[in-house]
């Protein structure tokens, strides 16, 4: 997978918030893609900032998704 992320330049912690997402098919709040993280990130919302700098996320108040 490094080549596949250098590619798209991603981190392996990045593209596995993208793959709970997809799997998800729902917004979910940054603490719920924390907790299915195979492995923890202590630095959450600075990775899902990352994302959707590079438009690859959008972020949502909680009260638009729904919670």
């Amino acid at each position: 997978f490094g080549a596949l992320f250098r590619d798209y330049e991603l981190t392996p912690s990045q593209y596995n918030v993208l793959r709970i997402l997809r799997g998800a098919g729902e917004p979910l709040p940054v603490q719920e893609i924390s907790g299915r993280m195979i492995q923890p990130v202590p630095a959450m919302t600075g990775l899902v900032d990352r994302l959707e700098k590079a438009l690859l996320v959008e972020r949502r108040r909680i009260a638009e998704i729904g919670g």
